[in-house]
């Protein structure tokens, strides 16, 4: 379940374990101490992000694809992509997987015919999405993704720890704080190692009656009506 912190209570906390007082004559000042904060929860971000499982944190787009078009502009806190999919109507939705590498780019782009279950891919380009073969007709399409982590500020919006995983944060940034003074980091090293392997442990582990499965589709490269799960 959701469970909401405050960045001045991160930096609070990361105080209280660093055993260092908050205070504007402080040897690591609370701006600082705030910029630490959320380089560790990046990282920590990144953490959740690779441990996969059920994505907590996932946004989604919405794409009108029109013909003659075939390059959309990602959403401006795109991180990651996790699926795209295009409605053609009721009950017709259609998988659409990336082409694997930009030297496949020209198998699609010759010969082939933009069509609902036809061969097509898609490819990230900076800041666009690109499908091809190059779109002769308009459908819907929905990108599911990862959000990019954003900067917290104090007063505003607050990070969400899920269970108990803000804590990683502070200690990250206590050992940091730590580290600056010069002084020894080796318990809140091990707490803070101890931590992370806890939400390594757990993080695939959110929805306890479904395990991982590996996913094979037939053929490699699309066909996501005779896609199939595995054990």
């Amino acid at each position: 379940m959701s469970k909401l912190v405050t960045p001045a209570q991160l930096v609070a906390d990361a105080y209280m374990y660093a055993n260092m007082v908050q205070a504007s004559n402080s040897f690591v000042t609370a701006t600082q101490a705030l910029r630490l904060v959320n380089l560790a929860a990046s990282e920590f971000y990144d953490l959740l992000v690779a441990a996969r499982g059920h994505e907590y944190y996932i946004s989604e787009q919405t794409i009108a694809i029109v013909g003659g078009t075939s390059r959309y502009a990602l959403p401006a806190d795109h991180y990651e992509t996790v699926s795209i999919t295009l409605a053609w109507g009721t009950d017709q939705t259609e998988e659409v997987n990336d082409y694997s590498s930009i030297r496949n780019r020209v198998d699609y782009l010759n010969g082939l015919q933009w069509s609902q279950w036809n061969d097509k891919a898609f490819r990230l380009r900076a800041g666009f999405i690109e499908f091809l073969p190059i779109p002769s007709s308009s459908v819907t399409a929905t990108h599911q993704y990862i959000p990019c982590f954003t900067d917290m500020t104090i007063g505003g919006t607050s990070f969400d720890g899920v269970n108990g995983w803000e804590r990683l944060i502070s200690l990250k940034v206590a050992v940091d704080m730590c580290m600056i003074a010069q002084r020894d980091t080796g318990d809140l090293s091990n707490r803070y190692e101890a931590e992370k392997q806890r939400i390594q442990d757990m993080a695939d582990s959110r929805a306890a009656e479904h395990p991982a499965q590996i996913r094979e589709t037939f053929p490699e490269t699309g066909g996501g009506i005779l896609s199939r799960f595995l054990p």
